[in-house]
């Protein structure tokens, strides 16, 4: 599907339906906007040659009527909304390589019978 890529919000009213509106720039760094409006779904309604202080100023109105962001969304020229394509998933990350778990000293012997002395006498403390 082709279209511009926009920033979308959506107004639900109480009985459930809803309304849409998303903004654009017209061309990649042009600093010039296009805005769509209308049902959900279905933005047929626009205007063109927006900056970007009046699309703030218009954004800003609509989150304090009650708009919530939905995110990117494809728009064609029809009005048609579409989700934006899926990127190629990311490739699994490697786990870690094992790190060489560190030299375990062994721990000296102690014969503590030595200490003790012999068994001989039949004294064992």
């Amino acid at each position: 599907m082709n279209g511009k890529t926009y920033e979308l919000f959506r107004f639900t009213h109480p009985d459930g339906s809803a309304k849409e509106w998303g903004y654009a720039e017209m061309g990649s760094g042009s600093g010039v906007y296009e805005v769509r409006w209308g049902k959900a779904g279905r933005l047929v309604q626009h205007q063109l040659g927006l900056t970007l202080a009046t699309i703030q100023q218009r954004r800003t109105a609509k989150m304090k009527k009650g708009y919530q962001p939905v995110g990117r969304r494809l728009i064609n020229p029809a009005g048609e909304v579409r989700p934006l394509p899926r990127s190629q998933p990311p490739a699994p990350e490697r786990p870690p390589a094992p790190q060489p778990s560190p030299r375990k000293r062994k721990k000296p012997t102690i014969d503590i019978a030595a200490f003790l002395g012999g068994d001989e006498d039949g004294f064992y403390f």
